[in-house]
């Protein structure tokens, strides 16, 4: 029995005193920690008995994890929640050694507490919370002689009990059937088993355990309604404080900055007053309204109070926040300027001897800084102390979701502003650079000066770029690397770092002052080289983003960056069948292929040309342009529409070949684009024959009607018209091979009309042509 078993295991004197002496340095630990004195006429457990004590105990080593605590209280019930609090702050801890309440309350088992105590006291010391429990200077106190005789026994009798192997009544194994199980038994037990006596006595332990986890069940929602009070007077409190806050910051300073403005010596410009308070006024309203709400609830706070409903109501509006955010380091620098002038002293000299109280305007301007990351905590917390069943629970974790959400959305675009400003600013700062640095995918990972070269190298997420530094700040572009062709070898002991090619040759070598600065590099550095295949394929979709030229600008012929791209004379090449355009005066030898900042954007094409035209001298004009003097389509000869032709885009010189006489033969996209082209020349100028006509003849009238006549000579060219206005305009026509097809065909006013004739793409076709054709094919 259990009698025997405690009396067979022998507790002695020293052994008693020993824990007496435990109690003792417990109680002066206690009394350090807490900083008061416990009252000396009581022992440990009459000291702790109500759990207040223990609740200061807890947080002062963790403030989050008692609720609350009652005290100016004599009922039982409420004194006890001290005390389960407690206990579940401890389990929060992690500890293993826990008491049960009426162990300390009854005193059933001052054992129990001590030794849960002593676990406690060794958690703080080993996460340095001081001070440690010394159980030292209590070795020498003889502690037998100031208790009764009953209170040895009883000491004797539960420390007998605590050291007592516990038996394991649960044997981890393969489970079998209730039927079986009650088979066994009855065989084990014979002919005076009762099973319809076990079913009761098991159906009543079932019915104990029951009520048992539905009392912890209880203490744990008691405990999670504490703390929802808590958060939610919190939010109440910090949200009215806030808006105090920031009224201040309008009546003391906004407003009478701005009622300054109008003196002799303002303190504050206009600019200055929108830069540094950006939108705050806006911010107050909206917190003024939230305010409110909250305030309605928390005053009227129950068990099933919900705050949930009123986070998502908001959640929409704090994107009012965006703009202050994005703004708050230009204010804080304009600002920074600002308070070192006499004048902003005299003004905030004055604003003290106004209100001892107001603090500084840059402590009020970080506010709406500190305010969305501070609902996120709150609500987290919330939702952390709110149970599943609860009225408020889904709501609270869609606020969540939503808060953190809006926090990281806002944060990064404050990120994407300041990463657009320092591109802008090193637009601004260097010199020669071969391409746009401001792209909506690249951004600023890392940059390095190196004095001993006179250079500094970035790096982007897409490329690695070295600039020389010169006299008074100014910088010129060097050179620049894709970061799939670049390699990072860190030399950790030298604190230097190589640049290296795919190839295998040195690019750079990179001296870094700390450790750390290192560590950085080659950490972003494999982090950019494990997402660069991404931001290269972002890249690539057009060759005229990695070199800086927008791809609208590429496929609307823009003059001067026609002359140089490659791709615009292959396009014009197939689409009207003239060859490659010579280099303007002044740029002989232009190379026809274009070096962007990654590869070489080659000029082949694979799409076939189609049409074909014989080169022939252009009619004397009384302008003559400096480009009328090579090749031009032709305007008297038939077009050849020849099916088989070459798949190389290539002119010929003679028109030998027969026309096609198959009208079934197939036509390119290009032939029905030029058609188009100039039948809309055509209908917007009756009776003028431009510069190049095109014609497409087939044996079947049908089958194409868009044709001009064949014309015997070529009238001079008339003057240009000025620039229509945009027109969009649709026509219905039946293509090359009989299917009814509308086209819609915009003239766009282009800047690269008013160019010089140098400048011209194509001298033989009318610029509004090509822009018309480049608009179809776009």
């Amino acid at each position: 029995s259990g009698d025997e078993m405690t009396t067979s295991i022998e507790v002695t004197d020293e052994r008693t005193n020993h824990f007496l002496q435990t109690e003792v340095a417990i109680k002066l630990w206690i009394e350090r920690v807490l900083s008061l004195r416990l009252p000396q006429d009581q022992d440990l457990q009459q000291s702790l008995q109500n759990g207040i004590v223990l609740c200061y105990l807890l947080k002062a080593i963790g403030p989050h994890l008692i609720p609350r605590i009652q005290e100016n209280t004599n009922h039982a019930f409420k004194l006890k929640e001290n005390i389960s609090f407690f206990i579940a702050g401890l389990r929060e801890l992690r500890l293993k050694k826990l008491f049960a309440v009426n162990d300390l309350f009854e005193g059933n088992n001052i054992v129990h507490v001590v030794e849960t105590l002593l676990e406690l006291a060794a958690y703080c010391e080993k996460n340095g919370i001081r001070p440690f429990l010394d159980l030292t200077e209590c070795s020498n106190l003889q502690l037998l002689a100031t208790i009764s005789p009953e209170r040895k026994n009883q000491l004797k009798l539960l420390l007998a009990k605590s050291v007592q192997p516990q038996k394991k009544l649960v044997r981890k194994g393969s489970t079998v059937s209730p039927e079986v199980f009650r088979r066994t038994l009855a065989l084990l037990v014979g002919k005076g088993f009762d099973i319809e006596k076990l079913d009761r006595a098991i159906a009543r332990f079932q019915a104990l355990f029951r009520g048992f986890l539905a009392r912890i069940r209880y203490q744990r929602i008691v405990r999670n309604q504490a703390y929802r009070e808590h958060i939610a007077k919190e939010i109440l409190n910090t949200e009215r404080s806030y808006v105090n806050n920031l009224n201040t910051c309008i009546e003391m300073y906004l407003v009478p900055l701005k009622d300054g403005m109008n003196g002799k010596k303002p303190v504050f410009s206009s600019d200055d007053i929108k830069i540094v308070f950006s939108n705050i006024r806006s911010i107050a309203t909206f917190n003024e309204i939230m305010l409110k709400k909250v305030q309605e609830r928390v005053l009227k706070w129950n068990t099933n109070a919900k705050l949930g409903d009123i986070f998502l109501d908001i959640m929409a509006s704090l994107k009012i926040y965006t703009e202050y955010i994005q703004n708050f380091d230009d204010s804080v620098a304009r600002y920074t300027e600002i308070r070192h002038t006499s004048a902003y002293d005299k003004f905030q000299s004055e604003v003290k001897i106004h209100s001892e109280q107001v603090m500084d305007l840059d402590a009020y301007l970080i506010m709406p800084i500190q305010r969305i990351p501070r609902y996120n905590l709150l609500l987290k917390e919330l939702v952390k102390h709110t149970w599943e069943d609860h009225p408020d629970y889904a709501n609270l974790k869609k606020a969540e979701k939503l808060m953190s959400d809006t926090a990281t959305e806002i944060n990064e675009k404050k990120r994407r502003s300041e990463n657009t400003k320092m591109l802008l600013q090193l637009c601004i700062s260097v010199k020669n650079l071969p391409m746009k640095l401001p792209l909506p995918h690249r951004r600023l990972a890392q940059k390095i000066d190196l004095p001993d070269k006179k250079l500094t190298c970035f790096l982007f997420n897409d490329m690695v770029m070295v600039v020389k530094n010169g006299k008074s700040h100014s910088q010129e572009y060097s050179a620049h690397y894709p970061i799939e062709e670049v390699n990072f070898v860190p030399k950790s002991a030298e604190l230097t770092a190589q640049l290296m090619h795919s190839s295998g040759k040195e690019l750079l070598k990179l001296t870094f002052e700390a450790p750390e600065d290192l560590n950085l590099w080659n950490r972003d550095f494999n982090v950019i080289k494990t997402e660069s295949p991404q931001n290269r394929d972002r890249s690539n979709s057009c060759g005229a983003a990695l070199s800086g030229t927008r791809p609208e600008e590429v496929l609307l012929n823009k003059s001067k960056q026609s002359v140089r791209n490659s791709r615009s004379d292959s396009f014009c090449q197939q689409l009207y069948g003239v060859g490659q355009v010579p280099p303007p005066p002044g740029r002989p030898g232009q190379n026809s292929q274009v070096q962007g900042p990654f590869k070489t954007l080659e000029t082949a094409h694979s799409t076939p040309a189609i049409i074909k035209s014989t080169p022939v001298s252009p009619s004397p004009s009384p302008s003559p342009s400096p480009r009328l003097n090579h090749t031009t389509p032709n305007v008297n000869g038939p077009s050849n529409l020849n099916p088989n032709s070459n798949m190389n885009p290539k002119m010929t010189t003679s028109s030998n070949n027969p026309p096609n006489t198959n009208p079934d033969a197939p036509v390119s996209v290009a032939a029905r684009i030029a058609a188009l082209a100039a039948a809309q020349a055509a209908s917007k100028n009756p009776g003028h024959t431009s510069r190049s006509d095109f014609s497409t003849h087939s044996n079947s009238s049908s089958m194409n009607p868009i044709q001009n006549n064949n014309h015997t000579s070529n009238p001079p060219p008339a003057a240009v018209p000025p620039p229509p206005p945009p027109v969009a305009s649709g026509r219905s026509s039946t293509s090359i091979d009989g299917s009814k097809r509308t086209s819609v065909i915009v003239n766009i006013n282009h800047p690269v009309r008013n160019d010089p004739p140098e400048s011209t793409p194509l001298a033989g076709v009318s610029q509004q042509q090509s822009l018309s054709c480049a608009c179809i094919l776009l």
